[in-house]
C-alpha cells in the first residue's frame, strides 16, 4: 500500500478510536490487505495497537492473527504477552490453519516463548511431550 493511503487509514483509525466508533473502525480494518494492517499497527502507539488489535481479535481473529505474522516475531510476541497460554494456542491455531506451515519454529518459539501448547495436524491444542510437539504443523529449522 502506497505511504499516502497508509497515512490516511492511520488517520482514520486514530480519528475512529478516540470517538469509540468501534463499528467503524472493524469495518475500516477488516478492509486492509495483512500487511497493511500490519504496517499501521506497527505505527501505532503502545496502548492503540494494543486495543486495535483486541478489537480485531474479537472480531475477526483470522485477519488479526495474518496481520500478527506481518509484524515480525518481536511486534507480534508484543501484542500477545499480556494474553493467557490458552489464549495464544486458540490465535495461533487460527493463524497456521490458513498457513499450512509456519516455515520454522523459531518464529513460534519466538512469538509464545512460554507457552506448552501448540497446533497440531489434528486442529486441536495439544501437550508438548519431550519439549518437542508431536506431529506439529510447524518445520523444524532448516
Amino acid at each position: 500500500m502506497a505511504q499516502r493511503k497508509i497515512d490516511v487509514v492511520l488517520d482514520s483509525v486514530r480519528r475512529l478510536m478516540r470517538l469509540g466508533a468501534t463499528a467503524n473502525l472493524v469495518n475500516l480494518l477488516q478492509k486492509q490487505h495483512p500487511a497493511d494492517l500490519a504496517q499501521v499497527l506497527s505505527e501505532l502507539g503502545e496502548k492503540d495497537r494494543s486495543a486495535c488489535f483486541s478489537l480485531l481479535v474479537e472480531r475477526n481473529s483470522k485477519l488479526a492473527m495474518e496481520a500478527l505474522s506481518e509484524l515480525g516475531p518481536e511486534g507480534g510476541a508484543a501484542l500477545l504477552a499480556d494474553r493467557s497460554a490458552e489464549d495464544v494456542a486458540r490465535l495461533l491455531h487460527d493463524l497456521v490453519r490458513p498457513l499450512g506451515r509456519l516455515r520454522g519454529t523459531e518464529e513460534l518459539r519466538v512469538l509464545v516463548p512460554e507457552t506448552d501448547r501448540v497446533a497440531h495436524d489434528d486442529d486441536e491444542p495439544q501437550e508438548k511431550q519431550g519439549g518437542q510437539p508431536k506431529e506439529c504443523l510447524v518445520d523444524p529449522p532448516s
